[in-house]
This record gives structure tokens, sequence and C-alpha cells, in this order.
């Protein structure tokens, strides 16, 4: 099949023509046409990074935070500092989030996962009433949360 998309340089926005070319090429984000698959690609004598539980590196978790909502981000972060596992109770009091507002900041993860390439679940899980979350991943996260 042949595809042409044609776009004038002075009208059309570059993020729009992109999206449009990753569209010709089964994508679903410009993301996923700019970064390869093989995200963690070694740099001369850098050595090759150990295995994150989950699949994650740090393009995906760089991408997954900023598909988040700034209240998730700072969920993420408080449940990352507490790594291994924290009570639901604790993260919410932390957060300075009321009830709505942290059950909604809640839905950003959701989103996120499903809008993040290479990536199917949440860094984290819900067990009962606290979150659990590798060790790995949570030292992840703190960094991506840091340099952002």
């Amino acid at each position: 099949m042949k595809i042409q998309i044609q776009f004038d340089t002075t009208e059309d926005i570059a993020y729009d023509v992109a999206l449009s070319v990753a569209r010709a090429y089964g994508l679903s984000s410009v993301e996923e046409f700019i970064e390869p698959d093989d995200e963690e690609a070694v740099i001369d004598d850098e050595p090759t990074p150990s295995p994150i539980p989950g699949g994650w590196t740090k393009t995906k978790m760089n991408r997954y935070v900023k598909a988040l909502q700034p209240n998730a981000k700072k969920v993420l972060g408080i449940i990352a500092e507490y790594a291994p596992a924290v009570d639901v109770d604790v993260v919410q009091r932390r957060s300075g989030l009321e009830g709505y507002t942290y059950a909604g900041s809640m839905s950003s993860f959701g989103f996120a996962v499903r809008n993040t390439h290479g990536v199917k679940e949440k860094p984290f899980t819900k067990v009962g009433r606290s979150y659990r979350m590798d060790e790995a991943v949570a030292q992840l996260v703190l960094t991506v949360l840091k340099e952002a």
C-alpha cells in the first residue's frame, strides 16, 4: 500500500505532520516513531543496564511519567519513597489530596499505561490496603521524577 502525506511548512504544525507519518507506519504516537524499540542502546563502553522487573527502562519510565497528571506524579513519588510497600492511607495523607481528588488522580495511572508504548502495567500494584513496588522500579521512578 502506498500512502502519500502532504504538508505545508508555513501552515501545518510539525507535531501533526509527525503524527500523520507515525500513523502511516501503524504507530499510535510520535514517540513510538521517534524512539526505537530497543530503548537501552549501549553507548561506547557503557555497561548493559541491569534488567528491571516489568521490563521498565528509563525511556519507558520517562514516557510514563510525562503521561501522568501532576497529582498522580506526586502519588507515584510517595509510593516509590516507601517501596517496597506502603499503606494507602499513608500515601493519601502524604500527598495532601482529599478523597475525590486522590481517587481521580489514580485514574491517571491507567491512562498513562494505555498511552505509553511498551508499557503493559503500572509500576506498582495494590494489594489490599497497600501499594507495592519493586525497589529497583522505585529507584527508577525517583530518578525520573527528580530529572523531570
